[in-house]
């Protein structure tokens, strides 16, 4: 059907675009409207019209000039001549343009108000609305799931009472005082009631609506669930120590990329890697790197780094380096991941260096079998079906199987069962899109991202493209088969946050926003900005933010940039490439002067396609966040300070290998060099004092097996020089993502001087106890001495009396009772004088085999620790091999004390404060089976012979306190033991006090 206008009035000519009558009729009718409405008018409208010789249509026209679509309302109806029959068609166009696209652009803001509002009633972030009596007008699913309570409970509730804590009242009454003065969205933390009596902490982040007297009529926020936060900021330390020290354990080195601001930090390990000086603040240039790296090798790492930083994932490399100083070649391997930042895009580039030297030969055929391994899962990533439309069949590959949750196996499938996997939440759009890229009129192709739920119940991401093949034409034409490639996008679709913004969003929410919001077009002008952004441009003027809407940003940056500010520099290059459409998302970090603090912001820049072609700019104030990394390396740095002032020593065992890593401190301890480090733990176990050993093994099996709840022990371990040293241990386990132990590591104390300390005390104290036993027995054994002579002479005269009192004429019977009295009195103060001997003697200790040398080095160590006169010095002269005595060691430690005191005090009464006790053990010249020990020292001495015969006895002293009883009880202790004990005049000054022990028969 082939209409050709004959007559077109002047204003419907202009309305079209046309220059004259002879252009109008010229053109077929079907050119005058819109390509997509030709076929409408030909096929549909004109058939009616012909039919009922009439018709009305809205239908887009076409300028002919501009190409542009025009609305009109176009009405068409029969002409007849006088007898009634038609002889052509007339046509009354109105232009409709106004009115349609009036209509249009309220649908459309209906549909955003829709969108959201269904972002806020299913966003993840709790929100609500309360009006100031301190009812909830509205609140969404997520503070349902935050809270517990179902939103019929929330909405009953008094938001300020029932659901706050009350020691949080004052706080929050203060922060809505201070909304309602300043009118500015306020941010706060505090509590919520959960409703299984729990508190969640929270931060709020609320907006006020007010009427024209600036009393409140609701207020709104935002609700952030603090609970994760408070967590990591209380593990961040310990989760950086134990960092800090699994590097130092394992010998890998740790480097950072911001791939916005191109800083790069190494830990201490990367600088011993390179054999390169520490930087004060660890930050090294690019060319600190590459500078080491083998030319050869260089290009290909770079690539590689380059990907990483832009795609993301994760990459592992091998290369050569030329050591810094020794200039030696050193194989290093490399992996990094991508780390993405809370918007979702790339900030970080993370990796490990690890010296691999000494393995590469053998590990090179391993790390070529993974690379072929590698390239071959890449290339199995991708996914074919087939539909048949004739058949309803589909034909899914293994791997689609797979990605559909339908088995592991190529398969033929309906095309429902493939559709049953879509999302709930997409099901209906997909089978829209579905159904019109089968369209007879459509084209057939089909290209977009989309989930499916497994019948596990997890969701996968899938990028599909599909080609329709059809067969026929024009109405005829219908689809007979379609191929399809599928690739699963999981991972990328859980690493990246798509912002979605745009122009048309609520003002209000936009306004809500804490962070400063910039909307950018086409040529980087700023056409809109948020009241957080207003609010901080006129309180800081003169900073980046002092901008508002109609100024050109990317011209601000450009001369900031031709200024020198290389944050400005850095900003202009990731716009322009936001806008050359070379990358899709920009961050960076950027310091901002103010009169009242240095602040940071994150700044995060994004394409927007929300009916604008432009840019979206969010600045988040991350002051707070920098503090906290700047006080967290602080606290690193002390807490690694005290560690090594404290002299603890580090250990970490690998439970799976059996390595075991010490630092240089436990070398130190034992007396090793770093050759002679151990490596294994059954080394550290051969080491360890045979009595310990069984209990170390048992605590540290329970331990692992969780049946102790903490590892803390003390043992001995054998030093480099044979002797052992006593350790104070703690540990703490390492687990794996399946909480399995995998490293045990732990601290080391050396307590040994601690333990000697304790045990000098402990022998002391029994030493002192045996003397005072001894020093009542010899003052017994004196008072009956002294008694047993007067009674003995009672006893003998009260017998004589008796005697001759039994021959006289007084009263022999009465002389006799008394006489016998007497005696039986005697014998009385006898027997008790014996009892009492007999009662102290009881507790006698044990003789047994005695070393004398080691017995003379711990009554020095005694008398050290009593406050020895250092200026005096105490000098061994002792002779090895000796054979053992027979003594008690209490009782003789307890004579040699006694004699190297003595010879201390007179050499002090002397006003000797410099000079020398020599202590000797030798054998006795005279007689071999015995030892002699002698205590000689050089003080005022004794020349009298008189006076070295009666030092001995008891209660004789020439000191100004005591009782006299040291040296005899000290002679009576060596008698008791079969030695003798007896002092000589030096030749010089000073007296030798000599006494012997037999040797074990």
């Amino acid at each position: 059907m082939n209409f050709m206008p004959f007559y077109a009035n002047p204003a419907g000519i202009k309305l079209v675009g046309l220059d004259s009558l002879e252009q109008a009729i010229k053109t077929p009718v079907q050119e005058f409207f819109f390509p997509e409405d030709q076929a409408f008018i030909l096929e549909v409208f004109f058939p009616q019209v012909m039919r009922e010789k009439r018709g009305q249509v809205e239908i887009r026209f076409r300028h002919f000039k501009t190409g542009s679509a025009l609305w009109m309302i176009y009405n068409v109806f029969y002409i007849t001549n006088d007898q009634g029959e038609p002889v052509g068609l007339a046509t009354v166009s109105q232009d409709i343009t106004a009115r349609k696209q009036a209509e249009l652009a309220l649908v459309e803001s209906e549909r955003q108000k829709r969108f959201l509002a269904d972002i806020l009633e299913h966003a993840d972030q709790p929100f609500a609305v309360g009006n100031p009596d301190g009812r909830l007008e509205y609140i969404n699913h997520a503070l349902e799931r935050l809270t517990g309570f179902s939103r019929v409970e929330l909405l009953a509730m008094d938001w300020a009472t029932e659901l706050t804590p009350p020691e949080w009242k004052t706080i929050e009454l203060a922060k809505l005082a201070e909304l309602q003065h300043n009118h500015r969205a306020i941010r706060y933390e505090k509590e919520y009631y959960r409703k299984i009596g729990t508190r969640v902490p929270i931060e709020l982040l609320v907006e006020m609506v007010s009427d024209e007297a600036g009393r409140p009529l609701h207020y709104y926020a935002f609700i952030t669930d603090l609970t994760e936060r408070k967590q990591a900021e209380a593990a961040l330390r310990e989760s950086e120590e134990r960092m800090r020290l699994a590097t130092e354990t394992t010998g890998v080195g740790i480097w950072e990329w911001n791939v916005i601001t191109n800083q790069v930090r190494w830990d201490d390990q990367m600088f011993r890697i390179y054999g390169i000086a520490p930087t004060r603040d660890g930050f090294v240039d690019f060319t600190t790197w590459s500078a080491t790296v083998l030319p050869e090798d260089l290009p290909y790492q770079e690539e590689v780094l380059q990907n990483t930083a832009r795609q993301g994932g994760r990459s592992a490399r091998e290369f050569r380096i030329r050591r810094s100083g020794d200039k030696e070649i050193r194989y290093i391997n490399a992996v990094e991941t991508a780390r993405i930042n809370d918007l979702g895009a790339i900030e970080w580039v993370v990796g490990t260096n690890l010296d691999n030297t000494d393995l590469k030969l053998a590990t090179e055929a391993l790390q070529a079998s993974e690379e072929r391994l590698g390239l071959g899962v890449q290339v199995a990533e991708l996914a074919l079906a087939e539909v048949d439309y004739n058949s309803g069949q589909n034909y899914l590959s293994a791997k689609a199987a797979q990605l559909f949750g339908l088995g592991d196996a190529e398969i033929v499938v309906p095309r429902e069962a493939v559709h049953a996997t879509f999302h709930p939440d997409e099901r209906t759009e997909l089978l829209r899109l579905i159904d019109e890229c089968l369209s007879p009129s459509g084209s057939g192709w089909f290209d977009m991202s989309h989930r499916v739920i497994l019948p596990n119940g997890t969701v996968r991401w899938l990028h599909v493209r599909k080609q329709v093949t059809f067969t026929g034409e024009g109405k005829a034409r219908r689809p007979i088969k379609a191929t399809l490639a599928l690739h699963d996008i999981t991972a990328e679709k859980q690493a990246i946050e798509v912002v979605r913004t745009s122009e048309m969003f609520v003002r209000g929410v936009l306004n809500s926003l804490p962070e400063h919001v910039v909307v950018l077009d086409a040529n980087g002008e700023i056409t809109a900005v948020n009241e957080p952004w207003e609010r901080f441009a006129s309180e800081n003027a003169g900073t980046p933010h002092a901008v508002s809407k109609g100024a050109n940003y990317l011209e601000i940056c450009r001369s900031s940039s031709a200024a020198g500010d290389r944050y400005a520099h850095q900003a202009l290059t990731g716009l322009e490439d936001l806008f050359a459409n070379r990358r899709q998302e920009f961050v960076m970090e950027y310091p901002c002067p103010t009169a009242s603090l240095n602040r940071w912001f994150l700044m995060q820049a994004k394409r927007t396609n929300q009916g604008i072609d432009g840019i979206i700019l969010s600045h988040v104030d991350i002051t707070e966040r920098k503090r906290t990394e700047d006080e967290l390396r602080n606290a690193q740095a002390r807490l690694a300070l005290v560690i090594e002032e404290v002299k603890a020593s580090y250990w970490d065992w690998d439970l799976k290998t059996n390595k075991l890593y010490i630092s240089p401190e436990w070398n130190r301890q034992l007396g090793l060099d770093e050759e002679e480090s151990l490596l294994q733990w059954d080394r550290k176990n051969d080491r360890l004092h045979p009595d310990d050993r069984p209990m170390v093994t048992v605590a540290t099996e329970n331990y692992i097996a969780g049946r102790l709840p903490n590892l803390e022990l003390q043992f001995r371990l054998r030093h480099k020089d044979g002797s052992y040293r006593w350790i104070h241990s703690r540990g703490a386990l390492l687990r794996d993502e399946d909480k399995q132990p995998i490293r045990l590591m732990g601290l080391n104390l050396d307590i040994t001087d601690y333990i000697k300390d304790k045990e000098l005390s402990k022998g002391r104290d029994e030493m002192e106890k045996s003397f005072r036993l001894y020093v009542a027995i010899q003052t017994a054994a004196a008072i009956a001495h002294e008694l047993n002579q007067p009674l003995t002479a009672i006893s003998y005269y009260a017998y004589v009396m008796k005697d001759m009192l039994t021959s006289s004429t007084p009263n022999p019977q009465k002389l006799v009772k008394v006489m016998e009295k007497c005696d039986v009195q005697a014998q009385r103060a006898g027997d008790v004088i014996k009892q009492l001997t007999s009662l102290l003697h009881k507790g006698e200790t044990n003789i047994e085999p005695l070393n004398i040398n080691k017995s003379v080095n711990f009554a020095c160590d005694l008398v050290k620790s009593n406050g020895y006169h250092d200026k005096i010095k105490l000098k061994l002269n002792l002779t090895d091999d000796l054979p053992l005595v027979t003594s008690n060691a209490l009782q003789i430690q307890k004579v040699l004390v006694n004699l190297i005191n003595n010879a201390l005090e007179s050499m002090n009464e002397s006003g000797i404060q410099e000079g020398t006790v020599t202590v000797t053990t030798c054998r006795h010249p005279e007689t071999q089976t015995m030892a002699r020990v002698t205590v000689c020292d050089s003080g005022k001495g004794a020349t009298d012979s008189d006076v070295l015969s009666k030092m001995f006895q008891p209660f004789y002293t020439t000191k100004p306190k005591g009782l006299g009883m040291g040296l005899a009880i000290s002679r009576a202790l060596v008698v008791a033991h079969g030695g003798k004990m007896w002092a000589e005049p030096n030749a010089d000054r000073g007296i030798s006090v000599h006494f012997t022990l037999p040797f074990v028969s």
